[in-house]
């Protein structure tokens, strides 16, 4: 009697066994999935340069290779950042600061050009994406150039707040 049941429900038997797998395999993944949070890393930050600018004929200011005092307007600091959202969620990088502790300035890094000028945008992150953005703003003239100069790169997302130590290079 009891071999004539269990070969009649198996089949049930066999069903309700791999729901229950199915189930609490579910709930880990799904566990798992929302442990990976959004996490933005800095992979390489190539080219940190300054270099000090002129206003030239045209009334524009461009680089310049002269170092002459009363000619120079200001400093151009540029760097190329590649980053990395490391997890599943998406986040937004919202703010690029570049502190110079020896001049105790503060400025805020731009990454687009357009026509009418630099502008700061947010900057998207998918999960598992990577992106290199390229961070520039001026300064107040500095005084002396040739020497490298140590600065924090300073990056706001809505996942963390990255600080990165970054020593920028004079290109004249």
């Amino acid at each position: 009697m009891l071999l004539d049941f269990i070969a009649g429900n198996w089949n049930d038997a066999l069903t309700v066994l791999t729901a229950g797998v199915a189930a609490y395999t579910a709930y880990h993944q799904i566990q798992y999935y929302r442990a990976q949070q959004a996490s933005l890393n800095i992979i390489s930050i190539d080219e940190p340069t300054y270099e000090p600018r002129a206003q030239n004929a045209y009334g524009d200011i461009v680089p310049t290779n002269e170092i002459d005092e009363t000619e120079l307007r200001d400093t151009k600091y540029s760097l190329e950042v590649v980053l990395e959202n490391d997890g599943r969620e998406p986040t937004t990088l919202s703010e690029f600061t570049l502190s110079l502790p020896d001049t105790e300035e503060e400025l805020f890094l731009y990454n687009d050009r357009t026509r009418t000028g630099w502008q700061r945008s947010f900057v998207e992150f998918e999960g598992n994406e990577r992106k290199q953005l390229n961070l520039f703003n001026s300064g107040e003239v500095r005084d002396t150039y040739g020497q490298d100069v140590e600065a924090i790169l300073c990056l706001d997302s809505t996942a963390d707040v990255i600080e990165q130590p970054v020593m920028l290079r004079c290109s004249v």
